[in-house]
């Protein structure tokens, strides 16, 4: 039965595929990561294919600014990371939010 309905992509297309995949609005980063992760297993892409669709596809500058430097061993090592820079910058951004809502 899998023979029958299984579909087999060729190189082009699970190329397509990947480059499409980018965070659509509102989807939480660390979200994005598994989903980009997950079709990339699918496919029986590389860990560093994988890492290069799911930084392409972030949808966030200040962040593919901040990872573009870093050389990551796997997907696990990017999601960590980012989501660690991520926890960074709420903290960093949380006192000037309350600071100008006490201003006001």
């Amino acid at each position: 039965m899998k023979k029958e309905f299984c579909v087999n992509y060729d190189e082009a297309q699970v190329h397509r595929i990947m480059n499409e995949s980018v965070r659509k609005t509102g989807e939480r980063i660390s979200d994005y990561c598994f989903r980009v992760y997950a079709l990339g297993k699918r496919f029986q892409l590389s860990e560093p294919a994988i890492i290069q669709y799911t930084r392409q596809g972030l949808n966030h500058r200040d962040l593919q600014i901040a990872i573009a430097a870093q050389r990551f061993e796997n997907a696990k090592q990017m999601r960590e990371i980012v989501e660690e820079w991520l926890t960074n910058r709420i903290k960093n951004t949380t006192p000037n939010i309350i600071l100008k809502v006490k201003l006001k």
